[in-house]
């Protein structure tokens, strides 16, 4: 399939879509300065919205589904994120994900477009190896690293195809320039029906004393079996690599920086996969991590949930909130009724509390904190984005912000352009 055609197969699917009589999503640029990026979708269609600084919407679609503005390769498909690490004021950075696999760019200030493959092939959809790459960092040189989570498994594969890895992308040549390999965290773990391999599976990055710290997910082929816990720390100019493993703890892929500390990263372990919270507990947690100029990165304290009967366990959507105190979802079980619930743990003392209790599952994702610190916002499927004031150790009742007004598309992740 051509590139036009899957451009017009999006368009024609979007025109008797939920947003099929909404104004176009025509890159314009907004009339105030956006802080905040949402994603809006139900995966089959998306949309980038925009919030100023106080989280007011600006444009529920700056991009959507049905977008054809010059410079897109692609429309945006159903399965869209945004990088962990803040742009920058006026940038906006955008993944398409498994299947698509481009990195999407744009200056809010003239509207540029502009996006970059992260296999070989030119024509996005077409590669025979599909990187699924889940985040996107700018080096302090003008270059990008990305994380490809999907591992070739082709024997043949060419150096730039192989995955499970992070790649180097020049953004004025659109060239991939090589890449740092993670098979030496490839590991055989035994499991229920015998040893099956486990891959790396980089998710998450951030750059914490001029080096980049990388989230682990370390999965095997089917996702059900997982290596213990861990995250590395890598030069991006010679490869080299640190590993530190987090005792106890599994599926540590989800990382977020801290908000008043250079050196500090926390990272979000979800436990075990395909079981219930129950289950999930023995490898879920939270660890806060020093990096140093050197070596491999160093824990400072582990929130463990196996250790905490009387909360639930963290899985998802990690915020810091300064020192050691973040903000973490416990993503429910509908087929138990078991609600998303917010966590604000403290990592130091090892408290913890629920401060917020979804009316359903599967509804609260990654949301940010103000650069302030006063307000936390934060994306539900249902409600739209909740925001909440921070009154001392407590969250206020939250407002809620209507972030597809005309697409009804659920909220999904939000993320802050500016720290």
């Amino acid at each position: 399939m051509t590139r036009l055609s899957v451009l017009v197969l999006v368009l024609l699917s979007a025109c008797s879509g939920p947003g099929a009589h909404c104004p176009s999503a025509d890159a314009a640029p907004p009339a105030t300065t956006a802080a905040f990026a949402l994603v809006t979708s139900d995966y089959t269609s998306s949309a980038i919205a925009l919030l100023d600084a106080d989280g007011a919407l600006l444009t529920e679609a700056y991009l959507d589904s049905g977008s054809a503005s010059p410079g897109l390769a692609a429309a945006l498909s159903g399965d869209v994120s945004l990088p962990t690490e803040a742009p920058g004021a006026g940038r906006l950075y955008w993944l398409d994900r498994l299947g698509v696999d481009l990195v999407g760019e744009a200056d809010l200030a003239t509207g540029a477009l502009s996006q970059y493959a992260t296999t070989p092939t030119a024509v996005p959809g077409e590669a025979a190896f599909r990187a699924n790459p889940h985040d996107v960092l700018a080096l302090p040189d003008g270059r990008w690293l990305v994380s490809r989570y999907e591992p070739n498994y082709a024997s043949d594969a060419s150096e730039l195809d192989r995955g499970n890895d992070l790649v180097l992308l020049d953004p004025a040549s659109h060239a991939l320039l090589g890449r740092v390999g993670l098979e030496a965290l490839d590991e055989d773990v035994v499991g229920p029906d015998g040893t099956v391999p486990t891959y790396a599976r980089p998710d998450r990055m951030v750059l914490r004393a001029g080096r980049v710290v990388v989230g682990l997910a370390r999965l095997s082929v089917d996702f059900k079996i997982a290596a213990p816990g861990a995250v590395a720390v890598v030069d991006a100019d010679t490869g080299e690599l640190q590993t530190t493993l987090l005792a106890g703890l599994e599926g540590c892929g989800e990382l977020a920086p801290a908000r008043d500390d250079g050196t500090r990263v926390f990272v979000a372990c979800a436990g075990p996969t395909y079981t219930d919270l129950r289950g999930r507990r023995d490898g879920a947690g939270v660890a806060s991590l020093h990096i140093p100029t050197s070596g491999p990165a160093e824990v400072e304290w582990i929130w463990r949930a196996a250790e905490h009967p009387e909360l639930p366990p963290p899985t998802e959507a990690l915020v810091p909130l300064h020192d050691d105190v973040v903000f973490v979802v416990s993503m429910g079980d509908s087929t138990a009724g078991e609600r998303d619930r917010l966590l604000r743990l403290e990592l130091g003392d090892g408290t913890g509390a629920i401060v917020y209790e979804s009316p359903e599952a599967f509804d609260l994702g990654p949301g940010a904190v103000s650069p302030g610190g006063d307000f936390l916002l934060l994306p539900d499927a249902v409600s739209g984005v909740l925001r909440f004031d921070i009154v001392g150790d407590t969250l206020a009742t939250p407002s809620t912000i209507d972030a597809s007004p005309c697409r009804r598309l659920p909220a999904r992740e939000l993320r802050a352009l500016v720290l």
